[in-house]
């Protein structure tokens, strides 16, 4: 994912993955059976939706408190959305709209112009609106790694899988399963495991596992005081009844996040960014008891707002059923290098990071920024950070994505889906 264009809110960001050969697909138009035409405000598409009965339920306590802190930032977020696509636009990101023949809705040219110069590095990625999915059900990691977990954790390094040559390796999932492996090479290399092939990216590490085999990973770092993070990215799978009722996935309680050592992963100053779904209570449990379990204090509140490839928002702003962004809550590792401090102008409107031997002047995080990207339409899946948080990070830094679903270039991601969606497309 490439950074497009930034300004004073924040960052539109090219929403295909830094991987070759893999198909995504994007949000074409908005969730739901509506027309939106292009330039025009989300209020003004709301008007065209077919009306539907009126709620008479009043809201719970976790509605309320939501609308009260939607309230709070609704204004942001407009500006901001508005901001960044219109900058999008000028840059010629966004495709031009064409009307269908029928004239019913819009068709969205899904190949994605090539204008920005940020996109140049993308030219290698196939994507193709219309081509078929890759078929992600073919093997369930899941399953593979609640085998795994009853087998003992390595605990030696000679248990560790280094590839350092070679384009393709010939692994089963379940000898990979439980175990950190590092792609030490500067190239892409395939993971075959039975017809299946997986792509992972140059100096990239990983370890498939469900929190149970988390120890190993712990005990990689360990090994080398140079291996602790300066960045770490959590999504948690938050409980919700939504995956209570599909099984789609495995959920954590707080108590087991709060279990998770991520102090012993962390260098003083780490930044941990946390995501959070649109619960209230869960954004209070990351700021009032998460951080403070692991010395980390918050630095600021991102959001992530979800747009279509015309740049419209995916849901009405102001939508009581689903809301068209997400929140990032930031927050810095308070090591014992790590002091208090003030900003230039007297004020609280960044926070510093612990500075690295290779950076003179303090780096500074604004607290509110949005990051605006075009969703892809698997479950969950979020946009790559990396190149929207190194500007804020020490030269090589090393980075950390937990519960992740994919694998990215010179990070360490760690999941029991970590490979989901580096399955390579035919």
């Amino acid at each position: 994912m490439s950074v497009v264009k930034q300004n004073k809110f924040g960052f539109l960001v090219h929403p295909l993955p830094p991987t070759p050969h893999m198909h995504y697909e994007l949000t074409s138009k908005p969730y739901g059976k509506c027309s939106f035409a292009l330039g025009k405000d989300s209020s003004e598409n709301e008007k065209k939706r077919k009306k539907k009965r009126s709620r008479t339920i009043p809201l719970n306590a976790g509605e309320a408190s939501m609308m009260i802190y939607h309230d709070k930032i609704r204004q942001r977020l407009l500006n901001g959305w508005k901001s960044l696509v219109e900058v999008g636009r000028e840059a010629k990101y966004f495709p031009v709209v064409l009307a269908r023949k029928d004239n019913e809705e819009l068709e969205i040219d899904a190949a994605l112009s090539h204008s920005s110069e940020a996109l140049e590095k993308d030219k290698e990625t196939v994507f193709k609106s219309n081509c078929a999915s890759c078929t992600y059900d073919n093997i369930d990691l899941v399953d593979i790694c609640n085998r795994a977990a009853l087998m003992p954790t390595p605990t030696d390094y000679k248990s560790f899988i280094l590839i350092d040559t070679g384009l393709t390796h010939d692994y089963t999932i379940d000898t990979l399963c439980g175990k950190v492996v590092v792609n030490c090479m500067e190239n892409w290399t395939v993971i075959k495991h039975s017809d299946l092939s997986f792509a992972i990216p140059p100096n990239c590490t990983f370890l498939l596992s469900d929190i149970k085999q988390f120890q190993s990973l712990i005990n990689y770092v360990q090994c080398d005081k140079n291996k602790r993070y300066d960045c770490v990215v959590l999504d948690p799978p938050w409980e919700n009844r939504s995956a209570i009722r599909s099984h789609r996935y495995d959920w954590l309680s707080e108590h087991d996040l709060l279990q998770l050592p991520l102090p012993g992963l962390c260098n003083d100053g780490c930044l941990v960014v946390v995501w959070v779904t649109n619960k209230v209570r869960f954004a209070d449990f990351v700021r009032d008891e998460l951080f403070p379990s692991w010395s980390v204090k918050p630095i600021g509140e991102w959001h992530w707002i979800k747009v279509t490839t015309a740049g419209e928002l995916v849901f009405g702003l102001d939508s009581l059923h689903k809301k068209p962004y997400e929140l990032l809550i930031l927050g810095n590792y308070q090591g014992k290098e790590c002091s208090t401090f003030i900003t230039p102008d007297g004020t609280s409107s960044a926070k510093k990071l612990k500075l690295s031997p290779a950076v003179k002047e303090p780096i500074m995080i604004p607290p509110d920024q949005l990051i605006v990207s075009i969703p892809t339409q698997y479950h969950s899946q979020k946009p790559y950070l990396g190149n929207v948080l190194d500007r804020y990070l020490p030269q090589n830094a090393n980075c950390l994505e937990m519960f992740a679903r994919n694998l990215h270039p010179g990070w360490t991601s760690w999941g029991n889906e970590v490979l989901k969606f580096q399955l390579v497309c035919k």
